[in-house]
């Protein structure tokens, strides 16, 4: 199939040190899902590096956002339908324009679909081509909860659940990575569950072979427990609770260990080592990072909030059980006694404690545990299976399409 893949950066151009840090990690994700796509034998274009000078340039964006702080809301200026139409029109363009040499010069480009992890570049987009829309969630989910969708004001909160509805409504398929994200629109927008597809997301790391990480798990140290905890947001990634999880396993006798990446803990205990923040795309950093995994015997992510989390495949690539709560997205990635434990968030430490106590004490129960976290990222949370799922769903509903039924 040939595909268009849409997102709102220059995909030609991925060059992370002059990325937002807000969009790190969305952004790359993005990168994985093309890449993914193309791995699964499709051709795919990417469409993006669309002109915001009108949205940056708006006067009236500039006063509405100066009213809003006056009244200590948020007011997110790209979520305006004249933003949205005039990005819609550049798509559509580069739509036109876009052509491969495989392409016969004498007639425009053809796509086979659409694919597009952001609602808002096509909500307010006229085409005939199938649209199938891959993300972790929807907007409705994110409100009140993630950095940059607290106390939006009125407006942008309307705004938001108008671009999920208007795209939603024009795609074939919604393919979303957690039973929470689809039951969420499904409430927030009314759609028939059959418009929705589970699809998990991936890790973006890539892990040694199996052989290796066997080897690594065998290799962990008998005298430690090697916790890892990875996380910018230290509050809705759980930080604390991961402290209060060393000190009660200490309590017990358990001599645990802390190693954070990505923040700054607010304490400075001696359990606790910080290697700060890496960025994977240097090699030394990537090298710390990958040790940090190879060495944890658990990764710790007791999140308040979390849309699906890609630091647990991550995990589970290097054959890391993943000790977490049963909030959002992560009970559609972590399976309890598969590849890693859940717990309530409330009493979260109190109730993980005694599991990773005898796990601890029984090194073969652990090592079965690591090495099914591993069977686990092979089986669904790795990008290659992921882009054959998608396109397997994609081609399957061109099928229907075509036959008419």
């Amino acid at each position: 199939m040939h595909l268009a893949f849409l997102v709102e950066f220059d995909p030609d151009r991925p060059t992370h040190d002059r990325w937002p840090a807000a969009k790190l990690g969305h952004w790359g994700r993005c990168l994985k899902m093309a890449e993914a796509l193309e791995r699964a034998g499709n051709r795919v274009t990417r469409i993006g590096g669309l002109d915001k000078t009108r949205e940056q340039r708006s006067r009236r964006a500039k006063l509405r956002r100066r009213f809003h702080a006056w009244q200590h809301e948020h007011y997110l200026a790209w979520t305006e339908p004249r933003f949205n139409r005039d990005y819609a029109s550049q798509i559509a363009q580069k739509l036109a324009a876009t052509r491969h040499d495989f392409d016969d010069p004498r007639e425009p480009a053809t796509y086979d679909a659409i694919v597009t992890p952001d609602t808002n570049l096509v909500s307010y987009l006229e085409t005939n081509l199938p649209i199938f829309f891959w993300a972790d969630t929807t907007y409705a989910t994110l409100l009140d909860v993630y950095p940059g969708f607290r106390d939006l004001c009125q407006r942008s909160r309307r705004q938001l659940r108008e671009l999920d509805r208007l795209a939603l409504t024009r795609c074939r398929r919604a393919l979303l990575a957690s039973d929470w994200a689809i039951e969420g629109a499904i409430a927030a927008y009314g759609f028939d569950r059959d418009r929705f597809r589970l699809i998990e997301l991936g890790g973006n790391l890539e892990p040694a072979d199996i052989a290796t990480v066997h080897a690594s798990i065998e290799k962990r140290d008998r005298q430690t427990l090697n916790l890892l905890f990875i996380g910018t947001d230290w509050q809705r990634k759980g930080g604390d609770r991961a402290i209060a999880l060393v000190e009660q396993l200490r309590d017990r006798q358990i001599p645990a260990r802390l190693t954070t990446i990505g923040c700054q803990p607010p304490s400075n205990q001696d359990f606790i080592h910080n290697l700060g923040r890496l960025d994977p795309t240097k090699l030394a950093d990537r090298a710390q990072l990958e040790a940090a995994f190879e060495a944890a015997h658990f990764l710790v992510l007791p999140s308040e909030a979390e849309c699906f989390g890609h630091v647990l495949c991550e995990a589970n690539a290097f054959g890391v059980p993943v000790l977490t709560s049963d909030v959002g997205g992560i009970p559609s990635v972590v399976r309890s006694g598969v590849n890693g434990l859940l717990a309530p968030l409330e009493g979260w430490a109190a109730s993980i404690v005694p599991p990773v106590v005898e796990l601890w004490r029984d090194r073969s129960a652990y090592q079965a545990l690591a090495r099914s976290a591993r069977r686990e990222y092979d089986r669904r949370l790795n990008w290659t299976s992921l882009g054959e799922r998608v396109s397997a769903e994609i081609a399957g509903r061109l099928a229907i399409d075509t036959s008419g039924r």
